[in-house]
């Protein structure tokens, strides 16, 4: 993934230059067929499920960033039951940090990602409660009852869990040199 694709875009006018031939560059956001380890592509989105390390979400979302990606963000009922079937299909009974917090201000739950209220109807049954007025940080739970079906549910910020982090669309650069 290329973080800045004007600087791409210089690079293959000065090979160009260097090499006295035209490169015609062609940048698009998006890929098509594309494996970018260690990400996994499920519908339109690249995620990483951390299913061997635990880390409290503070630590989770500086894991994800040095990944150049952020804890991931539910924000459509279509993306939130893609990745409930894709945890399902592994078979992974994990609780999962999101980026889902109340930290900015009590009760009112947003992506820390984008900033974007929690709008999908996804919380277990009495949730969020802020329970011993301590929880303030989301994650992915599954139903102890029926396991296939995932939830949302507030915690402590400092307990540790597996996360799942979500990666920006990648760039597909291709060019022509001449």
């Amino acid at each position: 993934m290329f973080k800045n694709s004007a600087r791409l875009v210089s690079l293959f006018a000065w090979l160009a230059i260097s090499l006295a031939h035209t490169i015609t560059p062609t940048i698009k956001e998006g890929a098509t067929d594309l494996q970018v380890t260690p990400f996994v592509q499920i519908g339109n989105g690249y995620y990483y499920f951390e299913n061997t390390i635990k880390a409290n979400w503070f630590a989770a979302f500086e894991a994800c960033r040095r990944m150049d990606a952020s804890l991931i963000s539910l924000e459509t009922t279509q993306e939130w039951q893609a990745i409930a079937n894709h945890l399902n299909s592994f078979g992974y009974p994990n609780h999962y940090w999101t980026s889902g917090t109340d930290l900015a201000k009590q009760s009112e739950h947003v992506w820390f990602a984008n900033g974007k209220a929690l709008t999908i109807d996804a919380w277990a049954r009495g949730q969020p409660d802020n329970a011993g007025n301590n929880e303030h940080c989301d994650h992915l739970v599954y139903n102890r009852e029926n396991p296939l079906v995932r939830e949302m549910n507030d915690q402590p910020c400092t307990a540790n869990m597996n996360y799942i982090c979500e990666a920006r669309q990648p760039y597909t650069v291709s060019f022509v040199v001449w």
